[in-house]
């Protein structure tokens, strides 16, 4: 089976492997940037004039398809990330799974049973037979339908830093 191992960092895919077959290992070593520091406002001057403020619009969130409307066969499947109903998540292989800040997803088609193993900077190590590692943060997650044939991921996401 082809499968494919992509690297998300705030939703944004920073790295990417495509192959056939064989376990296959691979270095993606995250990159720290300085943030850039804030510069506190000053109060106003007393009796200065004040100008009004905008109200800020909040985005509107698209409601999901109705169940006659949907586009996927299977009823637990997704199609779009508005039909996983829960803005953390995202829809990848037909599967709703969570976001996080940084984010491994190893996605296939086929019968082929590929397995995810992420070790962290402090030799944590995360899979299907760890799902949790409590120094990081990171979390394993699978597709629960994943039968012989057909559409599989499994993801290791950590959240947000300072979280």
């Amino acid at each position: 089976d082809v499968w494919k191992l992509v690297v998300y960092e705030s939703g944004e895919s920073v790295q990417e492997e495509t192959g056939i077959g064989n376990s296959r290992r691979f270095l993606y070593e995250r990159v720290f940037l300085p943030t850039t520091p804030t510069v506190p406002t000053q109060p106003p001057l007393p009796g200065a004039p004040t100008l009004p403020t905008a109200t800020p619009q909040l985005p509107t969130v698209p409601s999901a398809p109705s169940p006659a409307n949907r586009v996927c066969a299977e009823q637990y499947q997704c199609c779009s990330d508005a039909e996983c109903f829960d803005s953390s998540k995202v829809c990848i292989q037909r599967t709703c799974i969570n976001s996080g800040s940084l984010r491994y997803d190893l996605t296939w088609t086929g019968n082929d049973d590929l397995s995810l193993v992420v070790i962290t900077p402090n030799q944590g190590m995360i899979s299907i037979q760890n799902t949790i590692d409590r120094d990081s943060g990171g979390s394993f997650q699978q597709d629960p339908y994943q039968p012989g044939f057909g559409f599989h991921i499994e993801s290791v996401h950590f959240p947000p830093l300072g979280a």
